[in-house]
């Protein structure tokens, strides 16, 4: 009997993934090989790119992890494909490439007054 559970959420009408500070350790080190044995598949959801993503983006590029409160096993979210619906004029771009967010969707954020 497999420990490992896959949550699909591929191909879903997602548009928000919304990543609390307090619930990240970020610490210098890069957590972007650090595994779980529960994943959650958001590839292909339209994710509107605005801001409440900058730490959606510090997950997926590995610069934080998700800590647990309560010793739970965290979840691993796994967003190869995961690209911009919105705005349009950004559609497509890649939250994992990080050409894409260093010179599409960090200026778009840099407006945001709630950027942290």
């Amino acid at each position: 009997m497999s420990t490992n559970i896959t949550v699909d959420l591929r191909n879903n009408k997602i548009a928000s993934v919304q990543l609390r500070q307090e619930d990240f350790e970020t610490d210098g080190k890069n957590y972007a090989d650090l595994k779980s044995n529960v994943r959650v598949l958001l590839d292909h959801n339209p994710i509107s790119c605005d801001c409440d993503m900058p730490n959606l983006l510090r997950y997926l590029h590995g610069d934080a992890k998700l800590i647990s409160h309560d010793k739970m096993q965290t979840a691993q979210l796994v967003g190869e494909q995961l690209a911009c619906h919105l705005p349009g004029t950004i559609r497509g771009k890649k939250l994992s490439d990080v050409e894409s967010w260093s010179h599409y969707l960090l200026p778009i954020m840099g407006l945001c007054s709630t950027f942290q």
